[in-house]
């Protein structure tokens, strides 16, 4: 089986919240499938990742994506209060 890359925005009270989410809207899009979606369910968690000061989302996003892999933790961002983006690698 292979991987590939995703990015996803969830929404919630906590990142945790949002992550759940997350799965949970993954789940209902691809089917409760066993590990192989390409999506953020294939993911055991996430890290927090911050950008550095005046760093843009997708500067850090490009320069964090290959220290997640598709069996481990995925990256979250926090967008804005309230709003999550979770990238990394997924199982396919």
């Amino acid at each position: 089986m292979g991987s590939c890359t995703f990015h996803t925005v969830a929404y919630g009270n906590t990142p945790q919240e949002a992550y759940q989410q997350a799965i949970e809207d993954a789940n209902n899009q691809n089917g409760h499938q066993d590990g192989y979606s390409g999506d953020i369910q294939t993911t055991e968690w996430f890290e927090m990742v911050e950008p550095d000061k005046g760093q843009n989302v997708s500067d850090k996003v490009e320069e964090t994506i290959d220290n997640y892999h598709k069996w481990g933790p995925c990256g979250c961002i926090m967008l804005e209060k309230g709003k999550y983006l979770f990238y990394g690698w997924a199982a396919e």
